[in-house]
């Protein structure tokens, strides 16, 4: 059974309108895959399989949805944003960013976890 955070809990301690877009990033990334362990590090949720996965990371005016893997990402429109060694992120400013293309790379990085 997939570990699972208390997020209401979690939540409840930002005074961020942000949180429940990071509540509908959250659903969605378990929509595509429920077998997700989630935990709280950095006090941020994150999400792993074999390895770890990816972040939701709330800020003041913005989400940013964190890949562990992000420079190994296809990313032809270019909409991953980052200059870590290998760490990269897609930034959600409101409900209409959980996309398609968002849904593409929380699906790469899952794959790029079941070949590690």
């Amino acid at each position: 059974m997939p570990q699972r955070v208390d997020v209401e809990k979690y939540l409840s301690s930002f005074n961020n309108p942000m949180s429940e877009l990071a509540l509908k990033t959250r659903n969605k990334i378990l929509e595509i895959d429920k077998e997700l362990d989630e935990e709280i590090k950095w006090n941020n949720l994150t999400y792993k399989k074999n390895g770890p996965l990816f972040a939701i990371v709330i800020h003041k005016n913005h989400i940013n949805l964190e890949f562990w893997k992000g420079t190994d990402l296809y990313d032809p429109e270019q909409l991953i944003e980052g200059t870590g060694k290998r760490i990269r992120h897609f930034k959600i400013k409101d409900e209409y960013n959980i996309s398609p293309q968002m849904e593409g790379f929380i699906k790469q990085a899952i794959d790029l976890d079941k070949k590690s």
